[in-house]
């Protein structure tokens, strides 16, 4: 009776992992989506400002600036957490996978949650690069006499924002190379090197 029970609990604690398990991976394509989505608003907010035209509202360039903030805001969490935790491990020693994996779920994965964020990061990096360029030229379009030096300086501060994001966290090509060579020197040559994350 017992073994009965015992083996009931484990199926249930099974279930429940998977359910989570799938929780989260529909929560990081809910993320994924919505980066996604703001694609079309930026391709065509682009396309009127190449046309000289004025931007409106049923464009929906303003719900995609949002969702690329919160994006923003996520990632920059993420690399606060991931530093974090690199400052933990010790130094000049090797880690076990196993140990590394907890920091970074799906380091050793190549579509894990650590390389599906590093993908995330990256798009909204991208997409934020061109609403930057699309708030200067619009705003630039409809009063040309007006330097916006305010304006200027709130943009010239998102990119730098986004330059260090991008160059203190893996990523970019070359980031991603020193996560990648960071994670094997940490893991050690007898462990199994980390060679999804670049």
């Amino acid at each position: 009776m017992s073994a009965n029970a015992d083996q009931k609990r484990q199926q249930a604690i099974e279930h429940i992992t998977e359910l989570l398990e799938q929780l989260h991976e529909q929560k990081l394509d809910d993320e994924r989506n919505e980066l996604d989505g703001c694609r079309d608003a930026i391709d065509k907010a682009t396309a009127i400002l190449l046309d000289q035209g004025k931007l409106g509202v049923s464009l929906g360039l303003d719900s995609a600036v949002h969702a690329i903030g919160k994006a923003l805001a996520a990632a920059e969490r993420r690399l606060a957490q991931w530093q974090s935790a690199l400052d933990k491990l010790p130094d000049g020693k090797a880690v076990e996978i196993g140990t590394l994996s907890k920091s970074f779920p799906g380091v050793d994965d190549h579509g894990g949650t650590f390389r599906t964020h590093l993908e995330l990061a990256a798009l909204t990096i991208a997409l934020k690069r061109r609403v930057i360029v699309l708030q200067a030229v619009e705003h630039a379009q409809s009063d040309p006499g007006n330097l916006f030096e305010n304006f200027a300086r709130a943009l010239k501060a998102d990119q730098q924002r986004l330059d260090k994001l991008e160059s203190t966290s893996p990523v970019s090509w070359n980031a991603c190379r020193r996560w990648s060579w960071h994670a094997r020197r940490v893991c050690g040559p007898s462990s199994r090197p980390v060679k999804s994350i670049a």
